[in-house]
């Protein structure tokens, strides 16, 4: 028995691998910081060129400051969680609130070895409570293969320190491998998860029959596959890591990020 189970997941890996092309063009990574973490994002600290502070509790946003004291910070910078990600998620939505008047300038930098800026793209200031929706393209041609780390930083548009004492409220990222970015998109029906970050045991909530549940690192590589599906999965075996969970139901695909620690 235990080896026929063996084989039949050997078989469901398999069969999911070659459909990893498929995973990527509707599994859009999504960070909507609902929660009351930072959803594997990393701030600097201290004072340095490259700092940043995030707020205690995002609760629908996550809240980005700086300290002005030394002048010496050019760069307000958010890490990417760990695990890298795959080059084919060149598209990017960014739903902002820019309270500072000097920051005009959002960078993704990506790292292959060395850190490298990906693409610099000018954005506006914002009234307190207002919002604005960016998308962009990576085009950069050092942006290939599977990149072992990311970052966005926000910056002026010379370079320069920045002096003022504004804040970025940063409501929602998404990263796609398709030219149609929504924060809304490949959600066929609602779900959630518990605990997040998880160690052992992943338990998931939803009205739907479930056909099919899977696991996917963010380099697209299917690392986890159910057909006999339960309201708990046992995600132990994964590496400490950001993953992407997908559910398929008759309804259609809707994913989820989680954190496994």
């Amino acid at each position: 028995m235990k080896k026929k189970l063996l084989n039949n997941l050997f078989l469901i890996t398999f069969i999911s691998a070659l459909g990893i092309y498929q995973m990527n063009a509707q599994a859009d990574i999504v960070y909507a910081f609902d929660g009351t973490t930072w959803e594997g994002w990393t701030s600097q600290g201290g004072t340095g060129a490259f700092a940043s502070v995030f707020g205690n509790s995002p609760n629908g946003e996550l809240t980005v400051t700086w300290s002005n004291n030394t002048g010496s910070t050019a760069n307000v910078v958010m890490y990417a969680p760990p695990g890298g990600i795959s080059s084919a998620y060149k598209f990017i939505q960014l739903r902002i609130s820019n309270n500072s008047s000097q920051i005009g300038l959002f960078r993704i930098r990506g790292n292959d070895g060395a850190w490298f800026n990906a693409i610099d793209e000018a954005i506006s200031t914002d009234a307190d409570g207002v919002y604005s929706v960016y998308n962009f393209e990576i085009t950069n041609a050092s942006w290939t293969g599977n990149l072992t780390n990311w970052q966005i930083v926000f910056r002026k548009a010379d370079g320069t320190a920045l002096t003022d004492q504004g804040t970025i409220k940063v409501d929602n990222i998404l990263l796609s491998t398709s030219t149609t970015l929504s924060s809304n998109s490949k959600t066929a029906f609602e779900f959630s998860t518990y605990p997040n970050p998880v160690q052992d045991v992943l338990h998931i909530n939803t009205k739907e029959p479930l056909q099919k549940v899977e696991v996917y690192d963010l380099l697209g590589k299917n690392v986890l596959s159910f057909k006999i599906v339960s309201e708990q999965i046992n995600v132990s075996s994964l590496s400490k890591s950001l993953y992407i969970l997908k559910l398929t139901s008759a309804s259609g695909v809707s994913t989820k990020k989680f954190i496994k620690e």
